[in-house]
């Protein structure tokens, strides 16, 4: 990925190591600091739209964690010219947990002697070999001090370590000191016996289906210069950051010979889990997946015909680790083409057929936060549209009970517990340009009358947005639609972009829980703001060890919206219900959403895709 860079490329490795060096020879470094982070700082919006795109501006930003003074500092590197250009102390907030955290604590607990013990008298007979899952504290610790929770997991001959829960057994980690601060006890199930399901412990297996193949032997449609892809007149280009993941910049279609822009950024802001046990060693359980662990660290490297077909286009990504040294993660991003179905059709009563076969394009990234796997998705359709899509598969964790009425058994002494999934997406639109305005529309039926005299009819109700806030989402067809009110389309109306809702089931957290306090993005469907450099995550820059958020819905604070540069953050908001099919893995559950043209053009975009020669 090395050669000429844009402003909006993620770091690279020659960069990460400029950053490390200059950091660790500075007068201010010492060896207590770790790189909790490193991570492209974006130029100012204006700046990059007000450029070429040649990288005249290169800046990194590194969170710093001193664990002697359990202090955080944000430090601010050009890049370009090898200097730093500010070290700022954040003292009261607590850095984002990197990976070397997770051994750490690990490594603690087992080497403690209370919980050697108490594993041993709750039948653990391989303490050494058991399963340490390590989450946040899940709100603020009482003195400050950098604490996870480490939930214990026995192995004891089986693969699958999340089917054997040691409920209630929770030992409290000081990151800082590496010491074990406490160990709770809190009941005693007896260990569930446990569940396979890798393939070569399963009693039997099905016989495989025939080869399908689908080969490209002329090459992929699209085209890549760096960051930049190209295919079916979408044009955008694709960051891949440590905390959000995969990003999406400057997305635009060509249409009448120029790229119309539509989003300048689409990011992933916030991922949230929530749990829905009262029982104390349950209750803390609201992970922020992304503010806390980051994304993009999380990620996995993708399998070709596995993960991803076998035709995708694969790109890795460079990260910094704890140290400040860059590492590689191979495969970190796919991009391919897929059969999509029909665009289009219609058979005219001659019998005459047009029809046109639909090919999407998929740029995707994954990510394992513990026993959870996540597979994130841009979706680019032929007409225009384009979808957000996340998988949710992995294990579901399960708590060593018979039965509870906050989950569903799914094996003997095993329940998995009813829990929720918030996905904050953050959409800064350009519709034709930054300043745009917001229109929430909904449909009403008529009451019968003279002007409806069978009682059918039913129209759209659209209302402009002229302040920034939270809106609920719901029934009776509520979108959203960003126009350009400085530009008039054919038909005398503004060129535009809806938003189509996916899954927004209400957060059952009460008011004045953890969860609704640090989840503040959750509380509604919708948040509507003016775009601030500045503001790029749902739940604020440090939610690690929060009591509040803040993010949303403090960067909702009532400015005006309408002939702006808005950003719109849609949350996604998944309840899972237990099944015990989905026992001991999930099959996948796919959510999401998309934003579709809406007199953004005057007729069908597709309409010259052209008939497929060979049948697909």
């Amino acid at each position: 990925m090395e050669g000429a860079r844009h402003l909006l490329d993620s770091l690279t490795q020659d960069e990460l190591e400029t950053v490390a060096a200059l950091l660790k020879s500075d007068a201010r470094w010492n060896d207590n600091l770790r790189f909790a982070l490193v991570t492209l700082h974006e130029p100012p919006k204006s700046f990059v739209l007000g450029s070429d795109g040649t990288p005249v501006r290169r800046e990194a930003l590194a969170i710093m964690l001193d664990k002697a003074a359990n202090l955080t500092s944000e430090v601010v590197v050009d890049v370009l010219g090898k200097s730093i250009l500010s070290w700022q102390p954040k003292p009261g907030v607590q850095a984002n947990y990197m990976l070397d955290d997770y051994a750490l604590a690990e490594e603690a607990v087992k080497a403690d002697p209370t919980w050697r013990a108490l594993a041993a008298q709750r039948g653990v007979q391989q303490p050494d070999n058991a399963h340490i899952d390590v989450w946040g504290y899940g709100g603020t610790t009482p003195d400050g001090a950098r604490l996870v929770r480490a939930l214990t997991f026995a192995r004891d001959g089986v693969k699958n370590a999340y089917s054997r829960p040691v409920e209630g057994l929770v030992a409290l980690v000081d990151l800082n000191t590496r010491r074990v601060v406490r160990v709770e006890r809190l009941g005693g199930a007896p260990i569930p016996p446990g569940a396979a399901y890798e393939r070569e412990l399963l009693p039997s297996v099905r016989e495989p289906p025939k080869p399908l193949t689908v080969s490209q032997p002329e090459g992929p449609s699209f085209v890549t210069e760096g960051h930049l892809v190209k295919w079916q007149k979408w044009q955008f280009r694709w960051g891949f950051l440590p905390r959000e993941g995969l990003v999406l910049y400057q997305v635009g279609y060509e249409d009448g010979g120029r790229v119309r822009p539509i989003l300048y950024k689409a990011s992933i802001a916030e991922t949230a889990a929530m749990y829905g046990d009262p029982d104390p060693q349950w209750s803390w359980r609201n992970a922020l997946d992304m503010g806390e662990y980051n994304l993009g660290v999380l990620s996995v490297s993708l399998e070709p015909g596995r993960d991803v077909p076998s035709h995708s286009t694969l790109f890795d990504a460079v990260l910094a680790d704890s140290n400040g040294q860059p590492y590689t993660l191979p495969r970190a991003v796919a991009l391919h083409e897929v059969d999509d179905g029909i665009l289009w059709k219609h058979v005219n009563d001659e019998g005459e057929a047009e029809v046109r076969r639909s090919r999407s394009l998929v740029i995707l990234h994954s990510a394992t936060v513990g026993n959870y796997d996540y597979v994130f998705r841009w979706i680019f359709h032929q007409d225009g549209t384009l979808e957000a899509q996340v998988d949710l598969t992995g294990i579901m964790l399960a708590k060593g009970s018979e039965s509870s009425p906050h989950g569903t058994k799914v094996a003997p002494g095993t329940v998995a517990i009813l829990h929720e999934h918030m996905l904050s997406y953050r959409l800064d639109f350009d519709v034709d340009g930054p300043a745009n305005s917001i229109y929430e529309t909904h449909l009403s039926a008529l009451p019968t009358g003279a002007d409806n005299p069978l009682g059918n009819a039913f129209i759209v109700e659209k209302a402009l947005m002229t302040a920034e806030g939270g809106r609920e989402g719901g029934s009776h067809g509520h979108q959203w639609r960003v126009v350009n009110p400085n530009e008039t389309n054919s038909l005398g109306e503004h060129p535009g972009y809806v938003l189509l809702p996916g899954a927004s089931d209400v957060l059952f957290a009460q008011p004045d829980s953890s969860i609704q306090r640090r989840t503040g993005f959750a509380h509604k469907a919708l948040w509507l703001t003016r775009q601030r450099d500045e503001e790029k995550y749902a739940s604020g820059a440090y939610p690690v060890q929060s009591s509040e958020s803040t993010g949303l819905p403090g960067y909702a604070n009532g400015e005006p919206l309408e002939n702006s540069d808005v950003v719109l953050w849609y949350t996604l908001n998944h309840v899972h219900i237990p099944r015990p099919e989905e026992w001991p893995v999930m099959p996948r559950t796919s959510v999401g959403f998309s934003i579709a043209p809406f007199g953004f053009f005057t007729q069908n975009p597709a309409l010259d895709v052209p008939p497929d020669t060979e049948p697909r």
